[in-house]
């Protein structure tokens, strides 16, 4: 319990006294520091109690993102994974909050690394190759349509090649991402679309690197070309 009331101190520490942030996004732990969502989840209790006895943070939102992908190594050099990392534990971390309303916190769903995870997970799927991983996305936003109220926020942004053939993450747009497969962009962007489309507003997080404005906008018009609507 002692990072709960660390964390605080930092946070209390960090707002002083500007105005408390809207929302406040936490990343997963890793597994070697934490391996059970019940023992997440103990923690967090401790930490939502310290937190919300405070009167100026009663309308902060906490919200998770799912990580994939590090250059941390744990005590035996093997390379650290995180808590909330693969589509699977999404969808059992979303149905522990859907079934926990007590529970203050919301998952900000990271697209691209759900794609990074399921790449890890499956060596016939690359980025050259998405077409196995669409699949995947589509089974697990189906699944997740269910549970889509704990969900409060997408991240979205794109890859694209350097001049060397690797891959940049952060830069780029869906075009980009999916190799110029129109079908592969299309699939993907409807199926996200049909899954959130429950009126309840979100957050969208564009992931871009600065100076790539051309990117953001494209990124932004495909989704409004899906349908989605941005306030």
């Amino acid at each position: 319990m002692e990072w709960s009331n660390e964390f605080f101190e930092f946070i209390n520490w960090l707002v002083g006294s500007s105005i408390p942030p809207e929302v406040l996004e936490i990343h997963p732990p890793f597994i070697d520091y934490c391996n059970s969502f019940d023992g997440f989840l103990d923690i967090f209790r401790n930490f939502q109690k310290i937190f919300y006895q405070h009167e100026k943070y009663n309308n902060t939102k906490v919200v998770i993102e799912n990580r994939c992908g590090t250059l941390y190594k744990d005590e035996y050099g093997k390379e650290g994974n995180f808590l909330l990392s693969t589509h699977n534990d999404i969808l059992k971390f979303a149905e522990i909050l859907y079934n926990n309303p007590d529970i203050r916190l919301k998952i900000v769903l990271d697209y691209p690394q759900i794609f990074s995870a399921i790449i890890a997970e499956d060596n016939k799927i690359s980025m050259d190759n998405l077409e196995g991983a669409v699949e995947k996305i589509k089974s697990f936003n189906k699944n997740l349509k269910k549970y889509r109220t704990v969900i409060s926020g997408l991240h979205m942004w794109g890859k694209q090649k350097n001049k060397n053939g690797k891959w940049n993450p952060h830069s780029g747009d869906f075009d980009t991402f999916f190799s110029k497969k129109n079908s592969l962009k299309t699939d993907f962007l409807d199926s996200v679309f049909d899954t959130f489309n429950d009126d309840i507003p979100r957050y969208f997080v564009p992931e871009v690197y600065l100076g790539s404005q051309e990117d953001l906008h494209s990124i932004v018009i495909d989704m409004k070309n899906t349908g989605f609507i941005f306030k």
